[in-house]
């Protein structure tokens, strides 16, 4: 990713379209500049600023209670190294708060989500249920990534590990 790529024009509204459309494409260009703010932070080395972007990532999309496309968890899984937070906030969103239909639609319409991102869904899955067997599915699955502690999806910064 260049820094021409952080910096481009992400909204481009289209006045044809309704208000609906126009939110969510909004929605979709601030998650965009969101993600690609914690690669650039990432990638210098700034956990300051990487953590403070999750956070705002969290707080943007409990408001829009939109959880990112499969275009952004592409984006997410080819920009960060396996084991990065924004990777984990992703796979969580994604076991705790999709619909049920959500895998279903990307059966039906083109599966394109990349082999790592399902590989994290199955093993997260795997230690949730392994962690919860008297709990029904909806009892161990269900919760709101939002209301984790703040710093949870944090990067640690200094050697006092301090998040």
């Amino acid at each position: 990713m260049s820094a021409s790529d952080i910096v481009e024009d992400d909204v481009s509204i289209d006045y044809n379209t309704s208000y609906d459309e126009q939110h969510d494409e909004v929605d979709d260009a601030i998650t965009r500049v969101l993600i690609k703010l914690y690669v650039l932070a990432d990638k210098l080395l700034d956990p300051r600023t990487a953590n403070l972007v999750i956070d705002e990532l969290v707080r943007h999309v409990d408001a829009s209670s939109n959880l990112p496309s499969v275009h952004f968890i592409n984006i997410v899984y080819q920009c960060t190294p396996v084991g990065s937070p924004l990777r984990a906030l992703f796979r969580d969103w994604h076991i705790h708060e999709a619909d049920y239909t959500w895998c279903q639609t990307q059966f039906e319409i083109k599966w394109d989500l990349p082999v790592d991102f399902l590989k994290d869904l199955l093993v997260q899955s795997g230690l949730i249920h392994n962690e919860n067997p008297d709990k029904t599915v909806e009892e161990a699955f269900r919760m709101n990534v939002g209301d984790r502690l703040k710093g949870h999806y944090h990067q640690k910064i200094g050697k006092n590990s301090e998040k």
